[in-house]
């Protein structure tokens, strides 16, 4: 009977021990997946516009003929700003990500980090938001 209890004191011990380790380990992993998905939502925010922009001066010739001055124009600037908004949500993420590594020894300071969170991903909303916007202003200018 004692050797029982002895047998699962080390099991209730050997749980406690490997809980906090899951938890932490758990915590990293969430952390580089979260990194590694805002990564590639810049890389598709950045493709959307700038591909948009490359696209639309490189065919300049053949658009004029479909859509007038002002409608490009509109266009290429809804698509420049996107990309802007794009590059201000990566500064964001990254000032956040500062805010998180130097704060990291000492108390975290959540509310700024919440904050600069929060401009990051309006500001891939809004870059997403202009994409749509200059694609569907050019389509409805289009004179066939």
């Amino acid at each position: 009977m004692v050797q029982a209890t002895k047998e699962s004191m080390a099991k209730a011990v050997v749980k406690e021990d490997w809980e906090p380790q899951y938890l932490q380990n758990h915590r990293i992993e969430t952390f580089k997946s979260s990194m590694s998905l805002s990564t590639e939502i810049f890389k598709y925010l950045t493709l959307l516009n700038g591909g948009a922009v490359a696209g639309m001066l490189t065919t300049l010739d053949k658009l004029a003929k479909v859509l007038s001055v002002t409608t490009i124009r509109i266009s290429v600037g809804c698509f420049i700003f996107g990309l802007v908004l794009n590059g201000f949500a990566i500064f964001a993420l990254y000032f956040s990500q500062t805010v998180v590594y130097s704060k990291s020894m000492t108390k975290p300071d959540k509310k700024t980090q919440n904050g600069l969170f929060f401009y990051s991903a309006a500001y891939q909303i809004f870059s997403l938001s202009f994409f749509c916007f200059g694609a569907i202003f050019a389509m409805v200018g289009l004179h066939l």
